[in-house]
């Protein structure tokens, strides 16, 4: 798949992760050693790609472990008494005023700073001239002493920090998404003070005791105000469940983002003091990022990636991948009489149903899998699946196991089956879905439900979606399932 919509939409990751991997230290006390860091880099850190243009700048402050205690409310007020610069983008100017940490920028041989605004942010500061016009893309110059966007060490209870984030659409609408990917967590030891109240292994417990939050800062003074809109708030490990498993990511806003404007997000972390010590030497690391969509001709944005498929079931939206292969989807499932062969077969697991998409690298071809239970495991079943389709019309299979199931259609559509199978043998099929933009209704049933018998005693017990990345996604049997692909099936 390419990029390219048939709606003439592009769609591109914007942020996958800004920098390499950091370095952890030893903590001691009551401290943690912690680090987030990113695992990927741009090629040449630039940032430009078809009709979407997304650049970032950012202001990030850390209020421990030895600054000012942070104030009430969710967001830390602006000013130079609270917190410690870490890093920001852009950072230019020359002497104290460049490259100390402090977002600025030059403006007509003025230097304009991210404090100018003092605490209320009331006068005029780098957000008002902060621009495509005045952030470049070479993201990681200004990560300062770090290696990454974001490297913390001995983290306390208590500590807590905040990235204000420029997000600037350089050119049209958009929608945008904050993205978390390659999370990574680790113990690193337990001392005997943690041992007293940690006895789970190698999972560290940091991510799970560390508090975050994503707001949306509409006047860009870095702190929260009543027009501002508290995107999403709760710990890192329920972000990482939220934002990482295979979709964009967090919607910011369902309204589209202007463009040709810059847009303010914080996002915020904070430890909290009666952590303890359960979290000492702990580490935890990730990739973030942001992605964009642009607006026009698209007024659903879609949950996933470019080169991804959504599977809607039970009013939830899952990101799967295609199975990927260098043969054809023939050769791919390998048919024999009554069962699928190598590699098909290695999907598969008793008493499941199974279907995935299945793409050949080399043709590009793409088809919908589905195969019912696995070999020789002793237990038949029976399957009815009614099928209802949008953008495509297939009217005959790739592959039919077994050809004497009941394979129906409707005005030359296909539009049902009806599987029954005995112990030993696999029974499903293959349908094609290349072409224009697609969505695909499977109304299932199970069983006794059935339209036919089992040949012999068995049932199937689960349903999932797999995807390419090894994931399953667990599907109810007694509701309908739709298909589609990210790349403009806004049917």
């Amino acid at each position: 798949m390419t990029d390219e919509h048939t709606t003439g939409l592009t769609r591109r990751r914007i942020l996958g992760g800004i920098g390499a991997v950091g370095v952890a230290s030893v903590g001691a006390g009551l401290g943690t050693s912690a680090y987030f860091s990113d695992t990927e880099s741009f090629e040449n850190n630039t940032l430009t790609a078809g009709e979407l243009d997304l650049k970032v700048g950012w202001q990030q402050v850390y209020y421990g472990p030895n600054g000012s205690e942070p104030p009430a409310g969710p967001v830390r007020p602006r000013n130079e008494d609270l917190g410690e610069f870490v890093n920001a983008h852009p950072d230019e100017g020359a002497g104290d005023e460049g490259d100390d940490g402090e977002q600025s920028v030059v403006v007509d041989g003025e230097t304009v700073t991210w404090n100018d605004g003092g605490p209320t942010g009331g006068e005029t500061d780098v957000t008002d001239v902060v621009s495509c016009d005045t952030i470049d893309e070479n993201y990681a110059d200004d990560y300062g002493d770090q290696e990454t966007l974001v490297a913390l060490d001995d983290v306390k209870p208590g500590d807590g920090g905040q990235i204000t984030f420029n997000l600037c659409l350089c050119d049209n609408p958009g929608y945008i998404w904050l993205t978390l990917a390659n999370f990574t967590e680790g113990e690193n030891g337990i001392t005997e003070p943690e041992g007293e109240v940690d006895d789970t292994g190698d999972d560290g417990e940091l991510a799970e005791n560390m508090n975050v939050y994503v707001s949306l800062d509409e006047n860009c003074d870095s702190r929260f105000n009543d027009e501002d809109t508290t995107v999403w708030s709760g710990t890192l490990a329920e972000a990482r469940e939220l934002v990482e498993a295979g979709s964009n990511g967090l919607l910011l806003s369902e309204d589209c983002f202007e463009g040709g404007e810059c847009h303010c997000v914080n996002v915020g972390w904070e430890v909290p003091e009666d952590v303890g010590n359960v979290i000492q030497t702990d580490s935890v690391g990730f990739d973030i990022g942001f992605y964009t969509e642009q607006c026009r001709h698209n007024p659903d944005p879609c949950p996933c990636l470019t080169d991804e498929f959504v599977v809607e079931a039970g009013g939830e939206q899952h990101c799967v991948t295609a199975v990927e292969g260098d043969m054809s989807v023939e050769e791919f499932y390998n048919y024999s009489p009554h069962q699928a062969g190598e590699p098909a077969i290695g999907y598969t697991e008793s008493d499941r149903s199974q279907l995935f998409l299945y793409r050949n690298t080399d043709s590009g071809e793409t088809h919908l899998v589905m195969i019912h239970d696995t070999v020789s495991d002793g237990t038949g079943g029976a399957v009815t699946f009614e099928f209802d389709f949008e953008g495509i019309a297939p009217g005959s299979w790739a592959v039919q196991d077994d050809p004497e199931d009941v394979y129906t259609t409707d005005s030359g559509v296909i539009s049902q089956a009806d599987w029954t199978w005995a112990g030993g043998p696999t029974d499903g099929g293959v349908i094609p879905v290349d072409g224009d933009p697609f969505k695909i209704d499977i109304t299932p049933a199970f069983n006794d439900d059935a339209k036919r018998d089992p040949l012999t005693d068995g049932d199937i017990t689960s349903w999932v979606a797999l995807s390419g990345d090894d994931a399953a996604v667990e599907l109810p049997m007694d509701g309908s399932v739709s298909i589609y692909p990210c790349d403009g099936s806004d049917l």
